[in-house]
C-alpha cells in the first residue's frame, strides 16, 4: 500500500494553490447552510422543552439567582446553562424590541451555520481533489439521522448542536499550530458545554484524544486541566444531589419493541447488564449503519424484506457502504506506526474515539440527540476517508476507476437524497408545532392558564408570534415524503 502524503497545515496560511478549492468548499457549504435556515427558521418556538426555560429565565431576579436555582432543580440533570441562555435571548429580544422567534430562531439558524462553518474548518480542503471528498462528506454530516436531531427540537436553542459545534471547534483548532488562546478557548467551552446539558462530557474527550494522537493545537497541560474541570463536574454533581438516569427513567427500544419506562424497569430493572450492553452496541450501530433508531431495530418489524419501508432500506444502504469505506481506509493507513500517521489518520482515531463516547452515553436509554456529536464525527471519518480513497485513484486501473465511480456516486447521490428529506422534517415540524399552541392558554378554559400575569403576558406573546408563522400543510408535501424521509 503506498504511502499517503503528510498534509502539513499551518494556522492561517492559505496558499494561490488553495484559495480555490477552499472557496469552492465555502461556496458549496454556505448554499447548502442557507438553504437549512430558511427551513428551520420556519418553525415556530416550541410548546415542550422551551416555554418553561423562557419562563424561568423572565421569573428569575438576576442570571446569578437562575444559575443557582437550576443547579437543584433537577434530580438528574446539572443544566443551568440553558436557563441563562434562555433568560439573556429574551432580554435581548426585549432591548431591541424583535419577535422572540426572530431572536431564538435566528440564534438556532446562526448555530446551524456555526456547525457547518467548524465541519469546513476541521475538513481543511487544501487540492481539488479534496473537494469532492468534502462534497460527500458534507452530504454524510447534513444526511445522517443525527444532524436533523440538533435542528428538529430547540430546548429553546438545541444544546446538543452547541455541543457537537464545541467539539468540532476543539478538533478544527487542534490540527493547527498551538496558541495560548486555543487552550483558554477550550478549556471554556469545556466548562460551558459541561453546564448545558450532559453530552458535555464529549467535548472533554476531544481534547483528550486530541492530545493522545498528538495533534499539535493541544498541548498536554490542556488536557490535564481539562480532566480536573471534569473531576470537579462529576464530584459536584452528588453534592447537589443529582443523580444519573437509570433504567426505567426514559422510554427505549429493545429489539423489535418501544418500551415505555414502567415496561424496562420492570423487564431490566434486576438484571441490567444484557440491556446496558444492547444499548451502546446499538448507539455504535446507530451511527455506523443507521439502524437502529431509539433502540429499535426496524429490520426486525418487517414481516418480509418487500415490507421494508424505503427510507430504511435507503438509510441503511448509504450508511453501510460509507462505514465499509471508512474501515477500509482504516486498516489500510493505520497499521504502520504512529510517528508515520498523516494529521487525516490522527483525525480518524479522533472520531473513532467520538463514536465510542456517544456510544456510551446511551448507555441507559437510547436517542438520536444523544448521537448527534458521533455522528458530526462520523462525518468528518467518511470525509477523511474519501480523501484517502481519491489520493489512490490516480493509481489505478481504468476498470477498478469505474467501479469506484458508479459506487459512491450512487452512495453520493443516496446521501444528498437523505439530506432533502431534514427540509420535509422541518416543515412537518413547524406544521406539528405551530398546531401545538393552538391549544395553549384555551379561551373557553381558564382554569388550565398561569396564575402570574407576566407569565400569562409571555405565553401570548410567544402564542401569537408562532401562529403568525406561515407553514405548509402535510397536504400539500408531497405525498410519497413519509415512505422515503420520515422513520
Amino acid at each position: 500500500m503506498a504511502t499517503i502524503p503528510h498534509r502539513r497545515y499551518t494556522e492561517g496560511l492559505v496558499t494561490a494553490a488553495s484559495r480555490g478549492p477552499l472557496a469552492a468548499a465555502f461556496a458549496l457549504a454556505l448554499v447548502i447552510t442557507a438553504a437549512l435556515v430558511q427551513s428551520l427558521y420556519r418553525v415556530p418556538v416550541q410548546v415542550s422543552d422551551s416555554v418553561d426555560a423562557i419562563v424561568a429565565g423572565q421569573q428569575a431576579e438576576s442570571s446569578w439567582m437562575l444559575l443557582k436555582e437550576t443547579s437543584r432543580s433537577s434530580a438528574t440533570t446539572l443544566r443551568p446553562m440553558r436557563y441563562l441562555q434562555a433568560r439573556w435571548l429574551a432580554t435581548l429580544a426585549e432591548r431591541t424590541r424583535l419577535p422572540y422567534h426572530a431572536v431564538f430562531r435566528g440564534t438556532h439558524g446562526l448555530l446551524a451555520c456555526l456547525l457547518i462553518g467548524l465541519f469546513c474548518w476541521a475538513a481543511r480542503v487544501t487540492h481539488w481533489r479534496d473537494v469532492p471528498a468534502f462534497a460527500f462528506g458534507l452530504m454524510v454530516f447534513t444526511g445522517l439521522h443525527t444532524f436533523a436531531a440538533m435542528l428538529r427540537e430547540a430546548f429553546p436553542v438545541n444544546h446538543f448542536a452547541a455541543v457537537a459545534a464545541a467539539a468540532l471547534m476543539i478538533v478544527a483548532m487542534a490540527v493547527g499550530a498551538p496558541r495560548a488562546w486555543k487552550q483558554l478557548v477550550m478549556l471554556g467551552a469545556l466548562v460551558w458545554a459541561l453546564l448545558l446539558v450532559e453530552l458535555g462530557v464529549l467535548v472533554w474527550l476531544a481534547v483528550v484524544a486530541c492530545a493522545l494522537v498528538r495533534l499539535p493545537g493541544v498541548r498536554p497541560r490542556t488536557a490535564m486541566v481539562a480532566t480536573l474541570v471534569l473531576v470537579v463536574y462529576v464530584a459536584a454533581r452528588p453534592a447537589l444531589g443529582i443523580g444519573s438516569p437509570g433504567i426505567g427513567a426514559h422510554n427505549s427500544g429493545f429489539g423489535a419493541t418501544y418500551l415505555s419506562g414502567a415496561d424496562l424497569e420492570a423487564r431490566f430493572g434486576a438484571h441490567p447488564l444484557p440491556f446496558l450492553a444492547y444499548n451502546v452496541a446499538g448507539g455504535a450501530l446507530s451511527v455506523l449503519a443507521s439502524e437502529p433508531r431509539f433502540g429499535v431495530y426496524q429490520l426486525a418489524t418487517a414481516r418480509t424484506p418487500l415490507a421494508l419501508s424505503p427510507v430504511v432500506a435507503i438509510n441503511i444502504t448509504s450508511s453501510v457502504v460509507t462505514t465499509a469505506l471508512i474501515l477500509w481506509y482504516a486498516f489500510a493507513s493505520l497499521r504502520r506506526p504512529r510517528e508515520s500517521w498523516s494529521t487525516d489518520q490522527r483525525l480518524l482515531i479522533v472520531a473513532g474515539v467520538m463514536l465510542a463516547g456517544g456510544a456510551g452515553l446511551c448507555l441507559t436509554y437510547m436517542k438520536d440527540e444523544i448521537l448527534s456529536v458521533s455522528g458530526a464525527f462520523y462525518a468528518l471519518a467518511a470525509f477523511v476517508a474519501m480523501r484517502g480513497l481519491l489520493d489512490r485513484t490516480a493509481r489505478s486501473t481504468l476498470p477498478v476507476l469505474i467501479a469506484l465511480a458508479v459506487v459512491f456516486t450512487a452512495t453520493s447521490s443516496l446521501w444528498a437524497f437523505r439530506a432533502v428529506g431534514v427540509h420535509f422534517e422541518l416543515r412537518r415540524v413547524a406544521f406539528i408545532t405551530r398546531n401545538d399552541w393552538t391549544r395553549e392558554l384555551p379561551a373557553d378554559d381558564r382554569s388550565r392558564w398561569p396564575s402570574e400575569p407576566a407569565e400569562v403576558a409571555l405565553r401570548q406573546r410567544l402564542k401569537g408570534e408562532a401562529l403568525d408563522v406561515r407553514v405548509a400543510s402535510p397536504y400539500f408535501l408531497p405525498r410519497w415524503g413519509e415512505r422515503y424521509w420520515v422513520e
